[in-house]
């Protein structure tokens, strides 16, 4: 099983930019809601209530991610008209489950890769 996420960071605050769809304009993550960032004792640090997407291609990644992008933070700046003015980190997380056949449970391995793309 594999699936993403996406957020920015923004003037201190955490965004799901997969949260509203298709957004446009330069401010268009504003709207969303700020997401509170936790701390679980044995996974670690997460984003509480992002919403998380299955996919089972690199199309269905890449379709995503444009989605995402679409609702980033961006102003123009002397260099680039549509420069993004927050950090962003594309998360994708790979389940890998399988049978204990000794005490018939399910049992799964978690990888993560987060994918960072910083302000400018």
């Amino acid at each position: 099983k594999v699936e993403v996420t996406y957020l920015e960071i923004y003037n201190e605050h955490v965004r799901d930019l997969l949260a509203a769809g298709p957004a446009k304009g330069s401010h268009a993550s504003w709207s969303l809601p700020s997401l509170r960032v936790r701390e679980h004792p044995r996974t670690g640090p997460y984003v509480e209530d992002i919403t998380s997407f299955a996919v089972s291609s690199y199309i269905d990644v890449e379709r995503i991610m444009i989605l995402g992008n679409r609702a980033r933070t961006v102003a123009a700046t002397n260099m680039n008209e549509q420069s993004s003015r927050s950090h962003a980190i594309f998360s994708i997380t790979v389940t890998q489950t399988s049978i204990d056949r000794d005490e018939m449970r399910a049992m799964d391995k978690i990888s993560r890769i987060h994918l960072v793309d910083l302000a400018g």
